[in-house]
């Protein structure tokens, strides 16, 4: 088999008579592997605009009189919501006769006195599965009672009939209603309801200042300084508190400057809140603030701590993040090509296509590990599948050149075309070369140039100078297809 060279996807290979290279170099910005041009942002946290409620057992509370662990005073009833307790889980175990004290009535607490189970006042592991904990009847009587109130007071709030009228997409039913449940029991995810229809615009005039106002009687109310951190699940990373949302929404509104000049001091100050409360695409959010100086110092050291304390938690953007960081350096942060491949590694499991591009890179040109052409292989096909266009490029090289796999031009051609659809300057100026040979598919000498045209207008430079010498070559039928293909989004070839 022939010697695989590392630098064969960064080399200047194929040439024409123009001197047109083959080229395979960096992804779109967003997905540019390391050492090459760093983007303007890294990544970027996204404000989900999915209805969701932090606590789901408010919903169904509503219709349902059995309450669990968490609607007492003691016998750890304070504990954060759990989804075994839902309605759902609660009748499979009860229909497979799954013994579970979660089955409370707040009709009767105390046990039914048709049968004969009856609750004791304190055994090892209490009735409601809590170990260790001592609950007695009041207890029980205390989480029955409030359960009825709870589910009464959510019932005639207005909460209910606003989701119910905000999913009917009645907007102005909705406005009211939440109105409503705010005043009458406090509700924050009828305050953060109220915010997104003014912030959007539902069924009124958008009024940035009314969903300013609106998130922040839920960001600004951090009565009890022990709230607990957020449980950051990485398989719903969209999944978030009504107190985290609110922070986001505000760092959103005072980053893209709605209604308004932009506040990236502001901006920054609200991811930082929303860090704090333990959501890890905000922690994300924030180091790249720290990372660009942007409402605020400039300070790498922290970025690389808050990429890393995000990626801990398992969120794969930072992960990948915390990879660029210390394959690239920056003040504060000495290059560990090591510890950019752990990060990359783990980023590229949990199927992060770009740090599965950076994988390949790195096995690719051996940096920090030995040279392996196969596994570099291996994982620039698994980003191709994932539609990263640099690893198209580059996967495209491999059959071109025949290293590795067999030599396949028709195959290289149309991962080259794949590549340059999605935006790769490089993979533009491959597919204008071979499409000018014909190889791998008929020759399109207006093609060509039109590939090359979008190459120049992404700042390939070697793309200006082919562009020239190409143009002289042109038949008039293709100089005519290749105005038409281009205008308006260049100017007449004339």
């Amino acid at each position: 088999m022939k010697k695989h060279s590392p630098m064969c996807r960064s080399a200047l290979t194929l040439l024409l008579a123009s001197a047109l290279p083959l080229h395979s170099g960096a992804a779109g910005a967003e997905e540019s592997p390391p050492g090459e041009a760093a983007p303007q942002e890294i990544t970027r946290v996204i404000v989900p605009g999915k209805l969701f409620v932090a606590d789901p057992s408010l919903f169904y509370q509503s219709d349902s009189k059995i309450f669990d662990a968490s609607r007492g005073s003691s016998c750890n009833f304070m504990s954060a919501y759990n989804p075994n307790n839902d309605s759902v889980v609660r009748r499979y175990m009860r229909d497979f006769g799954i013994s579970s004290a979660l089955l409370v009535s707040d009709l009767s607490p105390l046990g039914d006195a048709s049968t004969s189970r009856r609750f004791t006042s304190s055994p090892t592991l209490d009735d409601f599965g809590a170990r260790g904990s001592s609950c007695g009847n009041s207890d029980r009587q205390f989480a029955a009672g409030r359960n009825r109130i709870g589910r009464k007071s959510y019932r005639h709030s207005g909460m209910g009939e606003g989701i119910a009228a905000f999913q009917s997409r009645d907007y102005a039913k909705a406005t009211a209603s939440f109105k409503q449940a705010w005043s009458v029991a406090g509700y924050p995810e009828a305050a953060v309801m109220l915010g997104r229809i003014y912030f959007n615009g539902l069924g009124t005039p958008r009024d940035t200042a009314q969903a300013i106002a609106w998130f922040k009687k839920v960001a600004e109310d951090r009565r009890d300084p022990d709230v607990k951190l957020e449980a950051f699940n990485s398989n719903y990373p969209e999944v978030m508190s009504t107190l985290t949302e609110s922070c986001l929404m505000l760092a959103k509104i005072y980053m893209m400057g709605l209604d308004r000049e932009p506040d990236p001091a502001q901006a920054r100050k609200w991811y930082a809140e929303a860090s704090e409360l333990g959501y890890a695409p905000a922690t994300n959010a924030l180091a790249i603030a720290y990372l660009r100086g942007y409402g605020g110092k400039q300070d790498g050291a922290a970025a690389l701590k808050l990429f890393i304390a995000a990626g801990e938690a398992g969120y794969a953007p930072a992960q990948y993040n915390a990879g660029r960081l210390y394959y690239e350096g920056a003040p504060g942060v000495p290059q560990d090509l090591k510890a950019a491949g752990t990060w990359f590694v783990s980023a590229a499991k949990a199927g992060h296509a770009a740090a599965i591009y950076s994988v390949a890179r790195i096995y690719d040109l051996g940096q920090g590990v030995p040279s392996e052409p196969l596994k570099a292989l291996s994982y620039y096909k698994e980003a191709a599948l994932k539609n990263n266009p640099g690893a198209q490029n580059a996967l495209a090289t491999y059959f071109y050149k025949g290293e590795v796999v067999p030599r396949d031009l028709a195959v290289a051609r149309k991962w080259f075309d794949v590549a340059a659809r999605g935006g790769q300057p490089d993979a533009m100026v491959n597919l204008a070369t071979m499409a000018s040979r014909g190889e791998g598919g008929e020759r399109d000498m207006a093609g060509a140039y039109v590939w090359l045209s979008l190459a120049k207008q992404s700042g390939l430079p070697i793309a200006d100078s082919v562009l020239t010498q190409m143009r002289g070559e042109l038949s008039e039928q293709d100089r005519h297809r290749a105005d038409a293909l281009l205008t308006p989004a260049t100017a007449s070839l004339q």
